[in-house]
């Protein structure tokens, strides 16, 4: 069973099937907070009773009971690249499965939906734009959770400003964590990158992670992706994103692990 959202309204679907578009918004999983794509078409068959339509939410909230729970993502990119229908149906999708799941219970995880960090920051060269809109339309978010690829917008880390997490939050003392991101440690079409310029980066990640007092980061790849195992449809989008792993397709360590291992042997401090 998986949730799609449509283009009209969200549904709780019984089977999916994924072709690669770039039309619409769907299927997702909250379990990683990596839970939504505006690359996919789901097509579905479904069940049309709002009663059952957030029972996958709930559960997951009730039965496994995670610190924090992700009801989409990246929304501020799908608002600007999705049809505006797109948008509207996630806007709903996620503010009715928010009341759902606190409704469920009174102990309910704090909820949240990620934004993309470049499109913030307008991207460069484009002036700041923040991400007031997310906060407006998600008023049930309880975390400023950031999704960053700077590598597209910045040719080097030191590039990256110091607060570029920090700024999102606009003076809301609320936690900020890194749901998704990287920096790939190859070149990849007009991108030009390096194993020691990845590593670089999350060194500079440190710094903004530090300067927003974040308390979550998640490494969103560990091993680089085998591209040559998926669709050859899917295999040129993938490229930019094939080598942000700390490990090779063959689980050797690259440049970037040494640092990592650095960072996360760090004190935790609560």
């Amino acid at each position: 069973m998986c949730a799609a959202l449509a283009a009209s309204s969200s549904v709780l679907a019984d089977s999916c099937t994924v072709s690669a578009t770039t039309l619409a918004f769907g299927g997702y999983d909250t379990i990683n907070a990596l839970n939504g794509t505006s690359t996919i078409t789901v097509t579905c068959t479904h069940t049309n009773n709002p009663a059952v339509r957030f029972d996958y939410l709930v559960a997951l909230s009730t039965i496994i009971h995670p610190d924090y729970l992700g009801l989409a993502a990246e929304t501020n990119l799908i608002r600007e690249q999705a049809p505006a229908a797109v948008y509207g149906a996630l806007v709903q999708m996620a503010n009715d499965g928010a009341a759902a799941v606190k409704r469920a219970s009174v102990n309910a995880p704090p909820l949240y939906v990620s934004v993309q960090a470049d499109i913030a920051w307008g991207p460069p060269p484009a002036s700041y734009r923040g991400i007031e809109t997310d906060f407006h339309d998600f008023p049930f978010m309880q975390a400023v959770a950031i999704s960053s690829y700077p590598y597209f917008i910045f040719p080097d880390p030191d590039q990256v400003p110091l607060d570029y997490y920090a700024r999102l939050s606009n003076g809301r003392k609320l936690p900020v964590m890194v749901v998704e991101g990287g920096w790939t440690s190859g070149s990849a079409g007009t991108i030009q990158s390096s194993l020691t310029k990845q590593a670089r980066y999350l060194r500079r990640q440190e710094r903004l992670l530090d300067s927003a007092a974040a308390i979550a980061m998640f490494q969103l790849s560990y091993t680089d992706l085998d591209v040559s195992q998926y669709p050859a449809q899917q295999q040129a989008s993938l490229g930019v994103f094939a080598q942000l792993g700390l490990v090779d397709t063959e689980l050797r360590p690259k440049t970037a692990l040494a640092t990592y291992d650095s960072i996360f042997a760090r004190p935790f401090r609560p």
